[in-house]
Order: structure tokens, then C-alpha cells, then sequence
């Protein structure tokens, strides 16, 4: 029989450590802009609208609506076939920044673009937790 890799884990580096860190004391934090308030997801050095290199980590609520999703029932890496089939969706944060990611207590069938979610976290490895969401 044969056994099931384990699941490949982020490794958090420079510009996401504050975010991996906050995930783990169940805080969905994102980059913002001080000089115009913009908010960054994936962290970067510069902002997208201002360019300023002045930015701070904050929390967000975690409130998102659905815009897309898809449900995966093809195996594209062995450590996931248990999960099969499992929802991956672009979600769009209260605060208007979009993330990818994956959605958790609900079936592909019953979800609907612009429906409620809220933010969960999930041990990935250790003092590794991800953020996904699940309805609301």
C-alpha cells in the first residue's frame, strides 16, 4: 500500500513572516499602505497605487463574499487526494482585497457568488496555519 505524502507546507520568509505569525493567533492581518491606505495582498515592498515604501501590518475582520469558485476532484499532488474533491475560490475581503483560497464546511453545490464568508484557520504544520474560509 502505498502512503500518503504529507502535504506541502509554506515556508514563511521575510515579507509574509507578520502574516504567518498573526494566522497562528487566529488574526487575518494584510499589508496597508500609510501613505494612502491601500491594502496589499501578497505583502511587497512598494504600493501598488502610491508606490510608497511606507506600509504597515493590520488586522482585516475576515468577513469576505465569494466571487469564483472551482471544485478540484482531479489529484494533483498525492498528499491531497484525501480531501477530494475540495472548493478553491477568490474571495474579496470586507476591506476590498482579493484572496485565493481555499473554502472549508460547504459543498461546491451550494455555493453562490457574492454569498457571506468568514475567515477559519488551519494547522498546516507546526506554527503553520492558513487561512480559508467557510460560510458565514
Amino acid at each position: 500500500m502505498n502512503e500518503i505524502p504529507a502535504k506541502p507546507i509554506p515556508a514563511p520568509d521575510a515579507a509574509s513572516e507578520e502574516f504567518f505569525q498573526a494566522a497562528a493567533r487566529g488574526k487575518l492581518v494584510l499589508q496597508r499602505c500609510r501613505s494612502c491606505g491601500a491594502w496589499r495582498f501578497q505583502a511587497r515592498a512598494r504600493c501598488d497605487v502610491c508606490r510608497s515604501r511606507d506600509a504597515e501590518w493590520a488586522q482585516v475582520s475576515g468577513r469576505a463574499k465569494l466571487i469564483s469558485h472551482a471544485r478540484v476532484h482531479q489529484k494533483y499532488h498525492p498528499a491531497f487526494e484525501p480531501d477530494l474533491p475540495y472548493n478553491i475560490a477568490v474571495v474579496e475581503l470586507e476591506e476590498g482585497t482579493q484572496l485565493l483560497t481555499n473554502l472549508v464546511g460547504i459543498d461546491g453545490i451550494e455555493l453562490k457568488p457574492g454569498m457571506p464568508l468568514m475567515v477559519v484557520f488551519e494547522e498546516a504544520g507546526e506554527d503553520v496555519w492558513i487561512p480559508k474560509f467557510r460560510p458565514e
